[in-house]
Parts: C-alpha cells; sequence; structure tokens
C-alpha cells in the first residue's frame, strides 16, 4: 500500500514537472535561473499534457492507457534538464531560508484543507468540477453537459482539468480531494514566480518574499476594516464600495476547486519574462504557449492577460521605439485568435439572446473605480513609493508593471460579466501585477524604520492583513461543523458515498451496472448524481442545489453555461411526461430521450409498479434493483443491449 502511495506520488510530480521541461529547457531563452526555469516547466506542464493526453487519444488509446504511458513518454525531457545542470547554483543560506519559509507558509495556509476531506469534498463547485474529469476518464473527447445529456460543455473549462485528472488517476484519489494538492503547488509557484520578478528588479530576499504575501492577503484588509465602520449602504448592495467576498480574502481561490489558479500563475509567468528585457524568439515561444493557455484554460482572465502584453509592448515603445512593436502585435493576435476558437467551439450550444459580457452602467463606472482602488490601496501605495523613491531596476518592468495593474482595474471597471459581476476577477491579476513594485516599496519603507519600530509595523500589518482570512476560516469551521452532508468514500479516484448513507446503493448501482455512455431518467435528484456515477442526466428534475455544486440547477445551466431556460424547461417536461400516468405522453417522452442514440437509464421508485409494468410491456430492457430503486436499462433505438464489458467502470 505504501508502495502504491508513493509510486503514485512520484507520478504526480513527474507529470507536474517533466512536459513543461520540453519547453522551458529546451528552447533558448535570455538566461532565466535554473530555479525559474523549474517554476517555468511546472507552470507549462498542464498545457503540454492536454496536448499530448489529445494526441495520444485520438491514436485510439484509452484513458488509462494514455495516463500510464505519460509518465515514461515524458521521461527523455530529463536529457534537456541534465544538458542544463551547469546552470545549477548552490543557493545562498539566506536563499534557501527564504524558500523554505515560502514553502512552509504556503503549507500552513492550505492546511485547513489539507487537514479535511470534509471541506475539500464539499467546497464550492468542487462536485461541478469533478464530473468533466469522470467524463474524461469514461472516453469523451469532447465533453458534454453532465446534466444536459448531448450538450456541449461551455463550464467549467476543460483542458486544464486534463491534467488533474492524470494527477488523481495516478494518485487513486477522487478528484474533488486531490485538488487541494494541485493548489498548494500552483500556490508555492505564484510565491516563487512573483519573487523571479521582484529578484529581476533588484530586490532582496525580504522583497522577494513579500511580493506573494502581498498578492494573497494584501488584497481589501482596508475594505474589510471599512465593513465593519461604514453604514450598510456603503458595504451592500448597489453602493457597495468595500470590496467583493470572493476576493476577501485572496487566498480563499486557492481553497476551492477550480482552474483559476493555474491561470494566475501562468499569468504571473508571463509578467516575469515581459518584465525582463526585450523577449528573444524563444521567450516569445513561451510566451505564446502561457496567454494561450490562459485563454484556454480560463478565458475570464485572457483580457487582463492581453493587456499585460499590450503594457509589455508599450514599455518596448518608450524604451526603445516602435521597433519591437510587431512581436507583440504576434503574440497578442495569435493568443486571442486560440482564445476565440476555443469559447466558440465550447459555447457552441449557448442560448440565444444571452450575452457573455456587457458594458457597466454610469453607477458602476463610478462605484467599482472607487472599490479597486479600496481593495489595491495598501499595495498600491507601496508601489508608489517605490517608484517615488526609484526602487526599482528597470524602467521598463515599471511601466510594464504599472500599466498591467491599471489595464485590470480598467477592465474591472468597464466591462460587466452577467449574472454574478465574475469582473471582480480582475482584481487578482492587478494585484499579482502590481505586488513586485508594491514588495520593493514595503521593504524599502521598512528599511528605514528603526529595528524597534520596523518589528512593531511589520506585527501590526500582519495582523491587519491576516485578520480577514482568520474570519474567513473561521465562518467556514462553523459552516462545516454544523453541516450534515452525507459521508464520502476517498480511498479510490472514483467519488462514492459512505455505505449505508441515504441513496449510496442506488448511486452504486448506476456507476456499476448503467453503461457509461448512458443518459439517465430520474426523479430524485437530492444528490448530484453525475459525480457519483460518471454518468450524464437528460436534465435534472428540479432546481435545488446539491451539496458540492453549491448552485441550483437553474443558474448553473440556465445562466453559467448558457444554455438559457427554454431547453432545460422542455426536458424538464419530457421527464414529467415519462413518470406521468398518461401513456402516450410516455411514448413521446421516451422517444425523445431516445432521440440521443444511447442506452437509457430510467430510475423508479420501487412502489412504481404501474411505470415499470409499462416498460416491460413496450420497451426492451432488464431491470436492476437496489433499495428503494429499480432501474430500468434500455438500449439505443435499433440496437442489441450492450455487453456486460461496456457497463464496467471500474480502473482497468
Amino acid at each position: 500500500m505504501h508502495l502504491v502511495l508513493l509510486l503514485g506520488i512520484a507520478q504526480f510530480v513527474l507529470l507536474s514537472l517533466l512536459p513543461g521541461a520540453w519547453l522551458a529547457f529546451g528552447i533558448r531563452m535570455a538566461d532565466p535561473p535554473f530555479w525559474v526555469r523549474t517554476l517555468m516547466a511546472a507552470v507549462l506542464s498542464p498545457a503540454v499534457v492536454a496536448l499530448q493526453f489529445y494526441a495520444l487519444r485520438l491514436s485510439g488509446a484509452g484513458f488509462g492507457t494514455v495516463a500510464g504511458w505519460l509518465v515514461p513518454l515524458n521521461l527523455p525531457a530529463l536529457c534537456l534538464v541534465w544538458r542544463r545542470r551547469n546552470e545549477l547554483r548552490r543557493p545562498s543560506r539566506r536563499a534557501l531560508a527564504a524558500g523554505c519559509l515560502t514553502v512552509v507558509f504556503c503549507a500552513a495556509a492550505m492546511a485547513p484543507r489539507l487537514g479535511s476531506v470534509q471541506l475539500r469534498v464539499y467546497s464550492p463547485h468542487a462536485w461541478v468540477y469533478s464530473t468533466p474529469i469522470y467524463l474524461l476518464e469514461r472516453g469523451d473527447l469532447v465533453l458534454e453537459s453532465p446534466e444536459m445529456a448531448g450538450t456541449r460543455l461551455s463550464y467549467p473549462p476543460w483542458g486544464q482539468l486534463i491534467h488533474q485528472a492524470l494527477c488523481a488517476w495516478h494518485l487513486d484519489s477522487p478528484p474533488a480531494l486531490t485538488y487541494a494538492w494541485t493548489n498548494l503547488v500552483w500556490l508555492i509557484l505564484l510565491f516563487g514566480l512573483l519573487a523571479a520578478i521582484v529578484a529581476e528588479l533588484g530586490g532582496g530576499y525580504a522583497a522577494r518574499m513579500a511580493a506573494g504575501l502581498i498578492a494573497v492577503l494584501g488584497v481589501n484588509p482596508v475594505g474589510s476594516c471599512l465593513k465593519h465602520i461604514l453604514p450598510k449602504t456603503l458595504t451592500t448592495g448597489s453602493y457597495r464600495i468595500t470590496g467583493d467576498l470572493r476576493y476577501d480574502p485572496a487566498l480563499d481561490k486557492f481553497y476551492i476547486f477550480s482552474s483559476m489558479p493555474v491561470a494566475l500563475g501562468m499569468f504571473a509567468a508571463l509578467a516575469y519574462l515581459l518584465v525582463r528585457r526585450k523577449p528573444d524568439s524563444g521567450t516569445l515561444v513561451i510566451c505564446a504557449v502561457l496567454a494561450s493557455g490562459i485563454g484556454v484554460f480560463y478565458p475570464l482572465l485572457f483580457p487582463p492577460a492581453a493587456a499585460l502584453i499590450m503594457a509589455a509592448g508599450a514599455a518596448e515603445l518608450v524604451e526603445s521605439g516602435s521597433g519591437g512593436l510587431r512581436r507583440y502585435a504576434g503574440l497578442l493576435a495569435l493568443s486571442a485568435l486560440l482564445t476565440f476558437a476555443h469559447v466558440k467551439f465550447t459555447t457552441v450550444d449557448y442560448g440565444a439572446g444571452l450575452r457573455p459580457v456587457g458594458i457597466s452602467s454610469l453607477l458602476e463606472l463610478v462605484r467599482k473605480p472607487l472599490e479597486a482602488s479600496i481593495a489595491l490601496s495598501l499595495p498600491a501605495a507601496a508601489a508608489i513609493y517605490a517608484a517615488y523613491k526609484r526602487l526599482y531596476g528597470r524602467r521598463r518592468a515599471l511601466v510594464t508593471l504599472a500599466l498591467a495593474g491599471i489595464g485590470s482595474c480598467a477592465l474591472h471597471a468597464v466591462f460587466e460579466i452577467p449574472f454574478w459581476q465574475n469582473e471582480y476577477k480582475f482584481i487578482f491579476t492587478a494585484a499579482i501585477s502590481i505586488a513586485p513594485l508594491a514588495a520593493l516599496g514595503a521593504a524599502g519603507l521598512f528599511s528605514s524604520l528603526t529595528p524597534g519600530r520596523r518589528g512593531a509595523a511589520i506585527a501590526g500589518l500582519a495582523l491587519f492583513c491576516t485578520a480577514p482570512l482568520a474570519m474567513h476560516e473561521a465562518r467556514l469551521a462553523r459552516a462545516a461543523r454544523a453541516a450534515k452532508l452525507p459521508a464520502v468514500e476517498t480511498d479510490h479516484f472514483h467519488l462514492a458515498l459512505a455505505k449505508g448513507e441515504r441513496h449510496s446503493a442506488l448511486a452504486a448501482a448506476l456507476r456499476e451496472s448503467v453503461p457509461r455512455n448512458a443518459v439517465i431518467a430520474m426523479v430524485e435528484h437530492s444528490l448530484y448524481y453525475p459525480a457519483l456515477t460518471g454518468r450524464s442526466l437528460y436534465a435534472p428534475f428540479g432546481d435545488r442545489g446539491t451539496p458540492g455544486t453549491n448552485l441550483g440547477f437553474d443558474v448553473l445551466l440556465g445562466n453559467l453555461r448558457g444554455y438559457g431556460l427554454r431547453e432545460l424547461s422542455e426536458r424538464r417536461r419530457v421527464l414529467r411526461a415519462l413518470f406521468g400516468p398518461d401513456d402516450d405522453a410516455r411514448h413521446a417522452a421516451l422517444a425523445r430521450i431516445q432521440s440521443l442514440n444511447r442506452p437509457v437509464a430510467i430510475v423508479l421508485e420501487r412502489g412504481d409498479g404501474q411505470l415499470r409494468a409499462w416498460l416491460q410491456r413496450n420497451t426492451p430492457g432488464r431491470a436492476v434493483d437496489r433499495d428503494a430503486f429499480s432501474i430500468w436499462l434500455t438500449p439505443p433505438l435499433n440496437r442489441a443491449f450492450p455487453n456486460e464489458r461496456a457497463v464496467a467502470s471500474g480502473r482497468p
């Protein structure tokens, strides 16, 4: 058992480093340090793994075969790392201490999640993000919405989930559990890349460590304090200026299952490459992969990445004229084209009349800049101090980072993303952009104080910035203790309810006895069955949100995924007809579901003998009885029922 675990951890580490090493160590760049190349390899790995995965899958190999082959196929990348061994320098004691402290802080910050199965498994959207991974494992190449079989999955973005799927597969643990470990890796990468930017600007070890702290703890401590002082009119509703709870604290984005930590890490890597000096051809290739990766893995953060590229172009214009602007224009055009193509491909089933983005109202154009200025007040003040004291190493870096931060704030102010005002996420990229400058300013300011005052100032600032995080964690801990959530089994890749939990036998029967490509029609909707079974629903019978999703189905499908409510309502009408008393309506409803040309699993309550008798008379198939439910399996139209090997859902 321990040997299997160690092997899984080794494969996890290799998959997180070696695929990206082909680019980070194989492409000639403007001589970044060895440790930065290692960080770059980790950041690039999800993009390279996604390409390798699809290349092997399109050749006909199954998911398990591809997962097993990807590690040995990437082992030759070690030769590229070995070729650059002469670039490896023995770290100084201060560098080693700074690195160790960074890892310790990141591990301590993630400890509440790493130490609690319930907090991880039932974090917001954990099951929504896990289900696409199970669709990949069952053999899908183009993913469908698991709650509305046959429609293209538009959310969550599933390119980055390929890497998550492979890591969870090798660890033989549910993705809803392993994401916390990958998020810890991305938090460390973010700290390391921001430290690398500060090092390029000439900052010392204290400033390098401070950059990451500012990015995750320096967002909105002032707003959190003002929430307890200002009247309620200014802290909630249309006139809110004290910040969004979703970046208060910013570290919370690393506590949930999301592709955003990956996109933020890629953004920081892109910033590092663009602030160094005029990029050579090798650097531009890496930049193109990073910018396109942001656009594919998390399209919402592509506009800030585009603003960062344009900021680097403006810095190039200031430094040496317009001669190098073609490079930035080409980089921007290529990454924008790939992002646009990906978004169009995944949103092909968007409902008519739904707009993915709009322009802020006049009130919002006034409110949001004020909100952003409060949220970023501390890092912005420190960055301005660094600029005033000329603490930055190069003017090019100052212009690039400052304009990128301003660009993210402008995007936050001007654009409105419907339903949840998701433009709040641009505050994260603004914080990452100005964090290196803020770290230089903070280090310079503290160094001017006497030792006694310096210690008091650092302690007071640390308390001020960590208080919102402590209160946030206390609220979550109270909510977790009060919640009565089903116990789950997390010993294997597939998430399962613990034996004895309500409907655990039904979920197990659907996973073990129903063909992988079957469409499930059921009335029971107290649990999120796609994550528990790896099978797709025809439609959710009701709207109520379930544990692990944090959203009602009308909101998830109609708004967030952009399908609109017309198709969802029509599918629910079909389900009501199927489970209703009218035989003619049943015939039409079943024919509508079977038009997907896939096996159908109809979940009946044991007491519904009338519908079962009707199915036995009118449809070919067989029944699987579990507890209070019976599952009627019927094959696709004009086909025989799939054999038992097609039903099997376990690991090969």
